[in-house]
């Protein structure tokens, strides 16, 4: 990214029409080179950015570093779900019969809800 700010800073945007900017392409460019973020409009409404390279390459960065962080996530809870105790713990609930389905519903309720006042 430029030195200090980035491509997403509020304070280091300008808005052209899209006239304006092919008329001042250079002026532009080196203005998204030096860190400023310009919005290009189009009967009003942005329909292109331009940024630094830097800017570029980091904002281009940033989904691949989520979804790489998100996997590892993944894969841990995969691994954790993979343990003989969970593989234990899921054969029984599901060769447990209707009662004792209703047996630890109601245990796990009574745990988890307060105890009723009586006023």
């Amino acid at each position: 990214m430029s030195a200090n700010m980035s491509a997403t800073d509020p304070s280091r945007t300008r808005r052209v029409s899209s006239a304006e900017a092919k008329n001042r392409f250079g002026s532009l460019l080196e203005a998204a080179v030096a860190g400023e973020r310009v919005e290009i409009t189009r009967y009003g409404e942005v329909r292109a950015v331009m940024v630094s390279v830097e800017d570029f390459e980091a904002l281009s960065r940033q989904p691949a570093r989520e979804l790489n962080r998100l996997t590892a996530e993944f894969d841990r809870m995969l691994a954790d779900m993979q343990s003989d105790a969970t593989r234990s713990a899921l054969v029984a609930a599901f060769d447990a019969s209707p009662e004792d389905m209703g047996r630890a519903a109601v245990t796990l309720a009574s745990r988890a809800a307060p105890a009723p006042t009586r006023g």
